[in-house]
């Protein structure tokens, strides 16, 4: 066995892991992830309200990400979604 240098990609990742009880595995984006978990502060502290413009976000982001990278995944809301609470109903 070897170990080889990982690829890198930021806008997708997967994670892989092996134990004696079974397999797990995890893929997306770390962008995304990263945009969903400061979406859900926002909201939180915003009356449920949604971002709509990827500077609302900076301060709830763990690093800073591109701003347009996160404008992008931002613009996936559908239309006329503005709570966090109309998009879990929509995303069920």
């Amino acid at each position: 066995m070897a170990e080889i240098a990982p690829l890198v990609d930021e806008d997708n990742d997967g994670d892989l892991e092996f134990a004696l009880n079974g397999t797990s595995s995890h893929s997306g984006s770390p962008i995304e992830d990263a945009v969903k978990e400061a979406g859900i502060k926002f909201a939180e502290e915003h009356n449920g309200l949604l971002p709509t413009d990827a500077s609302e976000l900076a301060p709830y982001l763990k690093q800073p990400l591109d701003r347009e990278k996160v404008q992008k995944v931002l613009s996936k809301i559908p239309a006329g979604v503005t709570t966090l609470q109309q998009l879990k109903a929509v995303l069920q």
